[in-house]
């Protein structure tokens, strides 16, 4: 709490219309209300939605009854936001906070790109001018001993470039380019050198991919699809249909159909509709579960469509 004296809070947070309330009720000759009306009618002066911020004003001494006490109270004195506008900053800052990930990741994979250039080059002897991480102004940079190759940190993190030493230079007596003849240039090397050197960052990018696979299989592991026997009604879509007459209902299980068992399977949602929509409208024995309740139900689906098919008013997903 921050102890504020009502003069001070006047001049310097609040505007003489809004304060003037609250400095006529500390001078007030009823000390033992004064506190609680500077809060009440401090929070009409700035509004109704309002939080508490934990300002403390302080009576002065007024009154033989006061005698000297001084009394606090936590004033509202600034306007909460709208649950509107929080839950649009919240998303804004959550979709910022994706945006942040995703580009992350993306500099992450561009920099593996063009390491794959670089170690292609110099396992060659290519000499390489600049390995760079970001773009525009320099930030870091470091060339190691007895290296031409400079390491650099840029201003802007996402992506990176690795440059190669020009091959030719301009002849100041001629005013002339002169092709420079330096076997470790990348340019005077043969066609497969430099095939090498540029198609190394895509075979750095694809064993990234599967280093990331493989990772995160060694330490997450696969999902493993546990299956149940029988097919769920996930959804009872004729109200007035066979199904709901019948009283089947939306998360009720079929066990089995005519006595044969729904066997625990990928494919047993699939089955169990073909031989509803091939009944051609005969009354179904099914063996239906609810809860931990197992009970017979009786319906005819009902037949036909124009293609020959029997419908029953649900729809059926695999347990």
């Amino acid at each position: 709490l921050i102890g504020l004296d009502p003069f001070v809070l006047h001049e310097r947070f609040l505007s003489p219309k809004m304060a003037s309330p609250l400095l006529a009720s500390t001078h007030s000759t009823r000390p033992s209300h004064s506190a609680f009306a500077s809060s009440v009618l401090l929070g009409r002066a700035v509004g109704r939605n309002s939080v508490a911020l934990g300002l403390v004003s302080r009576s002065p001494k007024v009154g033989a009854g006061c005698r000297g006490r001084r009394r606090a109270t936590v004033v509202s004195a600034l306007p909460s936001l709208p649950p509107d506008l929080t839950s649009s900053i919240a998303a804004s800052v959550t979709s910022l906070s994706s945006t942040a990930t995703g580009l992350s990741i993306l500099a992450g994979v561009i920099v593996f790109h063009e390491l794959g250039h670089y170690l292609a080059a110099r396992a060659q002897g290519i000499r390489v001018k600049n390995f760079s991480v970001g773009f525009g102004p320099k930030l870091l940079s470091y060339t190691p001993p007895s290296s031409e190759t400079e390491f650099t940190l840029r201003l802007i993190p996402f992506g990176g470039f690795v440059a190669f030493p020009d091959a030719s230079e301009f002849d100041e007596e001629t005013g002339e380019e002169r092709q420079l003849d330096d076997p470790n240039l990348l340019q005077n090397r043969p066609v497969l050198d430099r095939i090498i050197v540029i198609s190394a960052g895509v075979i750095a990018n694809v064993i990234l991919a599967w280093s990331a696979i493989f990772a995160s299989v060694a330490v997450v592991g696969t999902p493993q699809t546990s299956l149940l026997p029988g097919t769920v009604v996930s959804q009872v879509s004729d109200a007035a249909g066979p199904a709901a007459r019948a009283g089947i209902r939306v998360g009720d299980i079929v066990l089995s159909v005519d006595g044969e068992k729904v066997p625990a399977n990928p494919s047993s949602a699939f089955n169990v509709a073909s031989t509803i929509r091939s009944s051609g409208g005969k009354t179904l024995n099914l063996e239906v579960q609810r809860d931990n309740e197992i009970f017979p139900v009786k319906v005819a689906p009902k037949c036909c469509t124009p293609s020959g098919d029997a419908l029953l008013g649900v729809q059926l997903s695999t347990r």
